[in-house]
């Protein structure tokens, strides 16, 4: 064999393993570029999302999320905290914020006069997730005191109908008024003596009370009892009858002089 054919065949040799090579080459970028067999440009690129396509077939349904109804926390502040709702309960019995009338589950709610301030007024609406209200009144709760109030109307309460909102109205005073400067009471559970020590007569004196029933007020409604002329270092003795549940909490003294 001539040095010619030796070096030719080396030469045609190098061609074949060089073109080997650029055969290897070129399928290892092809299948990184056409990957699962897609042609490149298609794939999606990282981190991109994909919309879905604006030409649905006809009688295609499009499903988006129901907004979700977001149960009240308690306790919810009113009055940038001066008064609390702390619960909303069932109560079953005699609603003494609707006359007395017999219920069962009626809607309540636990208020919180967290203020320094006496509450003389509080109208609640209470907001149900079926969208049912209930309205709420409260009268002279002292500063600390809490009250369990009950649906004006007397309606019941399904547990599972959570409340979604609470708004209404408040009037608050500076302090508690009973006259302080001119008279004193004494309670004995449901009696009540209101003592005139001032050196004039008291005419038209009225006392307003709470029935407390294991240390809360039990209704939101405040009963007033007429106590008549005091004389001056005279007494006058009212009966809080509407407080039978447990004692009367004198909550506010008026007088017509």
């Amino acid at each position: 064999m001539s040095g010619k054919q030796v070096h030719g065949r080396t030469t045609v040799l190098m061609i074949a393993v060089i073109a080997v090579l650029l055969v290897l080459l070129a399928v290892l970028i092809w299948g990184l570029l056409w990957p699962m067999g897609m042609p490149v440009g298609e794939q999606d690129k990282p981190g991109e999302t994909v919309e879905p396509d604006a030409t649905q077939a006809a009688g295609d349904t499009v499903h988006t999320p129901e907004p979700t109804i977001q149960s009240l926390a308690f306790p919810y502040p009113l009055e940038e905290g001066k008064l609390t709702v702390d619960s909303l309960f069932q109560y079953s019995g005699y609603n003494p914020d609707c006359g007395d009338e017999m219920g069962e589950d009626i809607a309540s709610l636990v208020i919180t006069n967290r203020s320094e301030e006496h509450l003389a007024e509080a109208r609640l609406t209470v907001t149900l997730a079926d969208g049912k209200e209930l309205a709420f009144e409260v009268r002279d709760l002292p500063a600390g005191q809490t009250v369990w109030a009950f649906a004006k109307d007397n309606s019941a309460y399904a547990l599972s109908n959570f409340c979604t909102a609470i708004a209404g109205t408040t009037q608050f005073e500076q302090s508690t008024p009973l006259m302080a400067d001119r008279l004193s009471a004494a309670v004995q559970e449901t009696e009540v003596t209101l003592t005139n020590n001032s050196a004039e007569a008291i005419a038209g004196v009225t006392v307003y009370c709470h029935t407390v029933f294991e240390d809360v007020y039990f209704g939101g409604t405040a009963y007033a009892y007429a106590a008549g002329d005091i004389p001056a270092g005279g007494s006058a003795t009212v009966s809080a009858v509407d407080c039978y549940l447990g004692e009367a909490a004198v909550v506010r003294i008026g007088a017509g002089d």
